[in-house]
């Protein structure tokens, strides 16, 4: 009677049953969505039906934004780094106390450039010795933005650096 109870309690506590991956879905913000307003971020759904949910990660433009260890699954988004009108992409995923990733979930938004909080490199090119940077500054969500170009050039020797800028409006 004893070994058979030992081997009830090995069946009981031993399952053959395979880990099912955690699922992660976006509550905030919706795809295609246009963020007016800072500080502003992203609000995720993660679950794990045989497990617990251990961690989100959360990408923007394919570079790691964020690591969250606890619920709610929220972070703030860098609106002002982004904020130039173009599309960007955020992903998420999570892992459960298993190891197991979910799917990736992804949301395309676009960023208002009123709330740019540094120039927005344009381009940058070195020209015969020179190096040529221009970069726009959004100050006021009317105008399409205020162009700066720089202009460093190095002499010879390269013992020093001569720059010059314009601004146009």
């Amino acid at each position: 009677m004893l070994a058979l109870t030992g081997v009830l309690s090995l069946v009981a506590c031993s399952s053959n049953e395979p880990n099912s991956p955690p699922r992660i879905a976006f509550v905030y913000p919706d795809n295609n969505f246009h963020y007016l307003e800072s500080p502003d971020g992203v609000e995720l759904d993660a679950t794990d039906d045989d497990g617990e949910v251990l961690t989100v990660e959360v990408y923007m433009n394919d570079q790691l934004l964020s690591t969250i260890d606890r619920s709610p699954w929220t972070t703030n988004l860098p609106l002002g780094e982004f904020a130039d009108g173009f599309e960007h992409k955020i992903k998420a995923r999570c892992v459960d106390n298993s190891g197991a990733y979910s799917s990736w979930t992804t949301r395309t938004i676009t960023i208002d450039p009123s709330l740019q909080t540094f120039a927005q490199m344009q381009s940058l090119a070195d020209d015969a010795g020179s190096l040529r940077a221009t970069w726009y500054a959004f100050p006021d969500p009317d105008q399409l933005g205020i162009v700066y170009e720089w202009e460093i050039a190095r002499n010879s020797a390269f013992d020093g650096i001569i720059a010059a800028g314009i601004t146009s409006e």
